[in-house]
Formats: C-alpha cells, structure tokens, sequence
C-alpha cells in the first residue's frame, strides 16, 4: 500500500560539524521560514546530547548522524546526500535550502521567491550566489576547475572509483554547457524538488566514494545539477535574497538588512564584529519581529 508523503513547501537541510552549535540558527529558520517546512540536521557533532538540545528547541526537527565520513570536501558532500535523500524518502516538497550552521535566515520570504523563481525558469535547477557575488565582483571557478580535471584525468586513478565518478559527470555536464569548477557558493543554496529528483534518479546521490575528493560540496552539487539537465541561476546580485561570503559577512548586519539580503553567511565575523555581536544584533531583530507580530 503505498503512503502519501506530507506536501510542504520547503526542506531545510544543516550539516552539523563537532564545533558548530545549530540552536541560534535554526531558531532564525524557526523565526523567518515558512511553517510550511521540514528541518533535517546531518549531525557530525559526534555529541550524544546533540538532538535532545535539538528537540528542545522544537520536537520536529529530523537529526539524522552524519556516518563515517572524515572532514568536510567530498566527505561533506557525502553526509549531506544523506539529507536530501531523506528528504525525497519522507516529504512531498518544493525546494530544498541547504544552510550551514554559520548561515542565518535574517528576514522572511525567501523560499516564496525561490519557488516563483523556478516556476518561471523550469530549467533552472540551483540557486546561490552564482557568477557574480551579492557585492557585484566576480567570482573565480579556477581552483575547483583544476582540481576537478586532476581528479577527473590520468593523475587521478589513486583514487579510481573517485575518477570514474567524476569523468562520467563531467561528460554529462559539458554536454549541457557546463564549465568547469562552475558552482554556487556553499553556506547557502536552494535546489529545486526536479532537479534533485534528476540527481537522484541518475544515480548521482548515490556515491559515498566522492568521500576522497577534494572538491567542495557546494562544487560536487553544481556538476551533479548541469549533469542532470539543469542550469545554475543567480540569487544573490542586486536586491535578491542571499547575502553571502566565504568567510565573514559581505557587508554589516544593518547594510545586509538595508539591501533586503534574508539570507546571510558567514556569521563569524565582519571587520570589528565577532560571531557572537553578530548573532546578537540578527537575534534582537528577530526577538523584534516575533513581538511585533503578536500585537
């Protein structure tokens, strides 16, 4: 018999690593996303007390463990293939928000522009902060670029199962354009429910060897998306939702705000600012919100 699935709008999945602590961000998830919602914490925090502080926040967010899968790279990629196939396995949904634990949701609306997002552009897969950054400066793919055709070449047969992989994707991708290293920018990215549908039914979920790569997670997702059929679309120039930087926050918390960013990364510093100044400042703008919209 089979079983109708909860149809929501958005899934939310965090990777969770042994330093991060996930109650302050997902209390902006809790805050600003729609109730129309599932989070699923991957937790590599390797602390048995982890859920149940979780839980207490709110009984409904998934954690699920993280495996045996060192570090971050091709092993993050590999832990959070687990949340998005959890994620096929029990919601009917939208799209899917990967969101670090660094990351923060800063104001509401951002999965209603998603959504329309993709209903107008069915052949756009993923969105991030893309070929130009939410500062308006490009952004450089040649790193992954070259670590991807290493891995992908000869050189790469150290790790055989690792090349086979990638030369199969990067076949498949440059037969839709792709360039190489192309990516969204990891912290924050929204996948629709089609094109994970397309990674999935492709096998390209499936591929806990990619734990040996050296390519990001965010650069692993952005080949599997254009191997699958679809585009890679900006959402972070202009007034568009995402904020973001690699390191630190792209602009200060009030200018953030002040551009309409609702998502934002990285909170651990901007110039003066330290990662718990941050959090306080987004925090009183929530506790804000949250009193407002009860009166």
């Amino acid at each position: 018999m089979s079983t109708t699935l909860p149809s929501i709008d958005l899934v939310v999945v965090m990777p969770l690593g042994p330093n991060d602590d996930p109650l302050d961000t997902l209390q902006s998830v809790l805050t600003y996303a729609t109730t129309s919602r599932a989070i699923i914490v991957v937790d590599d925090t390797h602390k048995p007390e982890t859920p149940s502080l979780i839980h207490e926040l709110d009984k409904d967010i998934v954690v699920i463990p993280a495996g045996n899968y060192p570090g971050g790279w091709g092993g993050l990629w590999v832990k959070l293939t687990q949340g998005y196939r959890y994620a096929l396995e029990h919601y009917d949904f939208k799209i899917l928000l990967r969101l670090d634990a660094d990351a923060l949701i800063i104001a509401p609306g951002t999965e209603r522009e998603a959504i329309a997002y993709f209903d107008r552009h069915p052949a756009v897969g993923l969105l991030g902060s893309y070929k130009i950054d939410c500062n308006g400066e490009p952004r450089i793919f040649d790193h992954p670029a070259k670590t991807l055709r290493f891995e992908a070449s000869i050189l790469g047969l150290r790790h055989p199962r690792v090349r086979s992989t990638l030369r199969s994707a990067l076949a498949a991708a440059k037969q839709h354009g792709y360039e190489d290293g192309e990516h969204c920018l990891g912290g924050a990215y929204i996948h629709s429910r089609s094109c994970i549908d397309a990674m999935d039914e492709r096998g390209w979920l499936n591929h806990p060897e990619l734990n040996d790569s050296n390519l990001g997670e965010d650069q692993l997702f952005a080949l599997f998306t254009v191997a699958s059929g679809f585009e890679i679309g900006d959402f972070a120039t202009g007034n568009l939702p995402l904020g973001i930087r690699w390191r630190g926050l792209p602009c200060s918390p009030q200018e953030l705000l002040d551009r309409g960013k609702k998502i934002t990364h990285s909170v651990r510093f901007w110039q003066d600012m330290d990662e718990q100044a941050i959090r306080g400042f987004f925090a009183a703008k929530r506790q804000y919100t949250t009193k407002t919209s009860k009166n």
